[in-house]
């Protein structure tokens, strides 16, 4: 398969980004969680 130059690169970062964004999300929701649990934050 013929592609651009940097498609390979592009594909590759958002995929990298994607995980990226998901570990935070999943992290984010973790120590909302635990912060809700103890104490009510407002962000």
């Amino acid at each position: 398969m013929e592609h651009a130059p940097n498609a390979c690169f592009a594909q590759k970062a958002l995929g990298v980004y994607a995980d990226n964004l998901g570990f935070a999300y999943s992290i984010g929701f973790f120590i909302l969680s635990q912060s809700s649990a103890s104490e009510n934050v407002a962000f």
